[in-house]
Formats: structure tokens, C-alpha cells, sequence
């Protein structure tokens, strides 16, 4: 192997001083196909449960808040402590 071809660029001269002149180089690269297992349908069916649960209870809160059951918590609630 050349020097050029490791360093990849070639030494030319321009305007009466050396400079480097860079050679394109493409390198195609073929990735392996990617190959995912099917989850496990009793996983699948408790994380749809799981979410369906979470939005249920996000529902109820935002009706109990609507029709006066339960007062907006949150940061307000957290500055009336008194220390």
C-alpha cells in the first residue's frame, strides 16, 4: 500500500507551496437487517390494561374535580404548610 492510500489524500503543489488535495472516498456499508422478537401477548395485554387504568383514574380526577368532590391539590396544597 501507498502512503496515499493510508493517509488517503494526496501531496500537490499550489501556488508555489504544497497543500493537500483530499480524495472522496464513498464507503458503502450494508447494515445487517434488524430482527426484533414479538413481545409476549400476556405483556402486551397488561401494558394496554395498565394504560386504560391510568387514563381511567386521570378521568375520574378531572370529574370529581369538575363537580366539586375534590379540591386542586398540587403546588398550591404544598405553600399553606406552615412550619
Amino acid at each position: 500500500m501507498t502512503k496515499e492510500a493510508i493517509l488517503g489524500f494526496k501531496e500537490g503543489k499550489g501556488e508555489g507551496r504544497s497543500s493537500a488535495i483530499i480524495e472522496e472516498k464513498t464507503v458503502k456499508r450494508e447494515y445487517p437487517k434488524e430482527s426484533f422478537e414479538p413481545p409476549p401477548l400476556l405483556d402486551a395485554v397488561c401494558t394496554y390494561i395498565s394504560y386504560a387504568v391510568i387514563i381511567l383514574f386521570g378521568h375520574l380526577a378531572d370529574f370529581w374535580r369538575r363537580i366539586g368532590l375534590k379540591k386542586d391539590g398540587g403546588i398550591a396544597a404544598a405553600t399553606d404548610v406552615r412550619r
